[in-house]
């Protein structure tokens, strides 16, 4: 027997991996089943029409990367067609502006993402996996405290104009509340018709036609040809050698990955690592000068390897989001965070699938729509990880935006330093805001040194990310997720 265990944002996402488990699922199966549940069940966190990143570490294999991030749509897009979107500032994280409608979907990767990973690592057939992730929303899915809380700033704004969407999370003209069911109109039977056909059918076929042509005719730059032309990548990660430990991460062009890893590698030059000063000194190098190039480089890709080639390790090697990790007890780990934006509140006609609003992000779109090609990945902060150690192979993602890598860098920290997950997971976290050039702290943190404003929180605080890590030493599992928010984990067994 292989003991598989998954940390997710919620108990539910958590349960049904563990059960892919049970059935004989790998490890990767079970962060699919664990990963699409989120999707679908996380209101404005998340959504099933996103996409996003795993990083999957097999026992007695490299490490890699897949890459299934939303891109630019337009493909033979009609210079007739209205566009529909509006522009919404909302009171969310100290006050956000973010566009959203038809007009702010990307084209999504998250489901081209989790087919090219089962059909590399999955066990179960494609449409088990798939249908346990229906099958556990035939009754709806409770309302998670992370998603009501958003919801009670975007509820209205954004999710309460399409008709379905309303309905889903209103009582009348009452938001429902945390732990209140959820019951997405078509959900279900798209899932299941997608667990039948296969991935595919999001990209191609009847289903894909229906989104396209539903959402052309409401103002959105989707085409037919964007989603028939989406490709998940499978890229060579990047990887730092530290101390005694690999940490392997997202490759550019997303810059999550590239922002960890100079993170991490200047913490690890610092005297004491585990001084916090230390943490924020490799945040201020990293977040406040390089990124900008990053933002704006017209070469993201080359611009992170560049970044890294800079910054070396021991050698140098080559919005509103969900995480969830998965391991086993041979060894494999595997990390996948996934995201809708802020979210842009549409659903395509009969299909139950929320829609991201990753055009409308425009703290990631700097040079606005303009500067970003047809077909062109956007700009991404999810960095999921996974790492090996000295008896110890680990996988850790985080959502939160800007917080993802400063949330993760610490937690990293600690745990290469020899801290259990649960310690390392908890710790009190700082991050320094770029734009605003201060510092914003959890309590219990000796930054007396500090030179920068300070924002000091009253206590852990989910603005500073939900970690889910698990890890696989010497045969035993065990995993954590961030009690800053709601989540779960669970362990199942599978047989080889």
């Amino acid at each position: 027997m292989t003991s598989v265990v998954v940390a997710a944002p919620s108990t539910l996402a958590a349960d049904v991996g563990a059960g892919v488990a049970d059935a004989g699922g790998s490890v990767v199966d079970v962060a699919i089943a664990a990963t699409l549940t989120a999707m679908c069940t996380e209101p404005g966190v998340c959504a099933p029409g996103g996409g996003g990143f795993l990083t999957i570490w097999p026992a007695g294999e490299d490490p890699l990367s897949i890459d299934g991030y939303m891109t630019m749509p337009g493909k033979d897009l009609d210079a007739d067609r209205p566009l529909l979107s509006r522009q919404v500032t909302m009171e969310y994280g100290g006050g956000i502006t973010t566009e959203v409608g038809p007009a702010s979907i990307a084209v999504p990767g998250g489901f081209a993402a989790l087919d090219s990973a089962h059909r590399r690592w999955g066990r179960l057939p494609w449409a088990e996996v798939i249908g346990a992730v229906a099958d556990a929303l035939v009754d709806g899915f409770p309302l998670p405290a992370a998603c009501r809380y958003y919801l009670g700033f975007s509820g209205e704004s954004v999710f309460g104009l399409d008709p379905v969407s309303r309905s889903a999370l209103h009582d009348g003209d009452r938001l429902l509340d945390t732990g209140e069911s959820i019951v997405v109109d078509g959900l279900v039977d798209t899932l299941r018709h997608i667990a039948e056909v296969g991935a595919q059918s999001f990209y191609r076929g009847d289903l894909a036609k229906s989104i396209a042509d539903d959402l052309a005719d409401r103002g959105s730059r989707l085409t037919r040809l964007d989603l028939a032309g989406y490709q998940a990548l499978t890229r060579s990660p990047a990887t730092s050698r530290l101390g005694e430990w690999t940490v392997a991460t997202t490759p550019p062009p997303a810059v999550g990955g590239v922002t960890l890893s100079a993170i991490l590698r200047l913490i690890f030059q610092a005297t004491d690592p585990l001084d916090p000063m230390a943490w924020i000194g490799a945040q201020v190098e990293v977040l406040g000068n390089h990124r900008r190039q990053l933002d704006s480089a017209a070469d993201r890709e080359a611009a992170g390897w560049d970044l890294l080639g800079r910054i070396p390790d021991d050698p140098v090697s080559a919005g509103s989001t969900v995480s969830i990790a998965a391991a086993g007890s041979d060894g494999t780990v595997c990390a996948a965070t996934m995201s809708g934006g802020y979210g842009s509140g549409v659903i395509p006609t009969g299909t139950g699938l929320w829609m991201n609003n990753s055009l409308g992000e425009v703290e990631l779109n700097p040079g606005g729509l303009e500067a970003t090609p047809v077909g062109a990945r956007l700009i991404s902060n999810m960095a999921p990880t996974a790492l090996e150690g000295p008896g110890r192979r680990l996988a850790i993602g985080s959502p939160g935006a800007d917080r993802i890598t400063s949330a993760l860098a610490v937690t990293l920290t600690l745990l290469m330093a020899g801290e259990d997950l649960t310690t390392a997971v908890e710790h009190p976290r700082a991050h320094y805001e770029r734009r605003t050039r201060r510092v914003s702290a959890e309590p219990n943190l000796n930054l007396s040194e500090l030179s920068l404003g300070l924002v000091e929180f009253p206590a852990r605080d989910m603005y500073f990310g939900g970690v889910t890590a698990v890890e696989s030493s010497r045969g035993v599992v065990g995993g954590h997720a961030d009690s800053r928010r709601t989540g779960g984990v669970a362990t199942g067994g599978s047989r080889k």
